[in-house]
């Protein structure tokens, strides 16, 4: 890690980026770009933080992205412009995927993008400023009526893929772990809406959903599981994966949209 002694306008806890569960090189690539954002941005920054995956304790070094957020009062391009090469750099190096906001987005885009807001209220690392997602409220009828239009878009693009994929299997798994991981939030906002709290890890999370869906999801243990291990799967066992999982979320839509009316 190297030296982060001046960062001007904004105060970052750097003791919590040196405890990240992520690789080295991910890490000095992070550390750089805070300190370009809390150098440059200084008082314009509002709020640091990490979200997604690695918030939630789901990171995986192979697939996982480290998403960063930074919180601006308004947004200013011309003060964006000297880290821009940094950032650039940390995302196609390490991952390292970094979400500029405004206040006004805070404010006025829950109602569109109320799963990524309530993940990011629920989730998240605070590395400087102030949390300004503490005290974000997310409606359950916005919850409701994204997370039907996200499935419902998921059961479609499945449709999709088993038709027009067929016989190249390494492509037709990597579609369904495509799908499973674009169901996952959705699934887990339909949870919230019913009364269940999702837990972090995606175990204890596909319990919960199996429990306030009344199904059984053992189709996303076994999505789950193919996402570990990259198994090669027979035309068979391909086939059997998109008839359970599209079954899966049939029932999912079929629940969420009851929600809805």
């Amino acid at each position: 890690m190297g030296s982060h002694d001046e960062t001007p306008g904004l105060d970052v806890n750097f003791d919590i980026l040196e405890h990240l569960d992520i690789s080295g090189y991910i890490k000095d690539d992070l550390e750089k770009a805070v300190v370009a954002v809390a150098g440059h941005l200084g008082d314009k920054v509002r709020s640091l933080l990490i979200y997604g995956s690695l918030a939630r304790g789901e990171w995986q070094p192979a697939s996982s992205d480290v998403n960063l957020c930074v919180v601006m009062e308004e947004m200013d391009y011309e003060a964006l412009e000297p880290v821009q090469e940094i950032l650039s750099k940390a995302r196609r190096r390490a991952r390292v995927v970094t979400l500029v906001l405004t206040l006004t987005d805070l404010a006025e885009a829950t109602d569109v993008f109320p799963i990524k807001f309530d993940d990011m209220k629920r989730h998240h690392i605070l590395l400087g400023g102030e949390d300004v997602f503490e005290d974000l409220v997310v409606e359950p009828r916005d919850l409701a009526f994204v997370a039907e239009f996200k499935l419902r878009n998921v059961e479609w693009r499945l449709r999709q893929a088993f038709i027009g994929s067929f016989g190249d299997r390494g492509w037709e798994a990597q579609l369904l772990l495509t799908h499973f991981s674009s169901a996952m939030f959705p699934l887990r906002a339909a949870c919230r809406i019913m009364g269940y709290e999702t837990p972090n890890s995606t175990d204890d999370a596909i319990a919960t959903i199996e429990r306030a869906l009344n199904y059984d999801a053992g189709v996303l243990r076994a999505l789950k599981q193919l996402h570990k291990t990259r198994a090669q799967l027979s035309q068979a066992d391909v086939t059997k994966l998109y008839l359970d999982f599209s079954r899966f979320i049939h029932h999912a839509v079929d629940k969420v949209n009851v929600l809805n009316r």
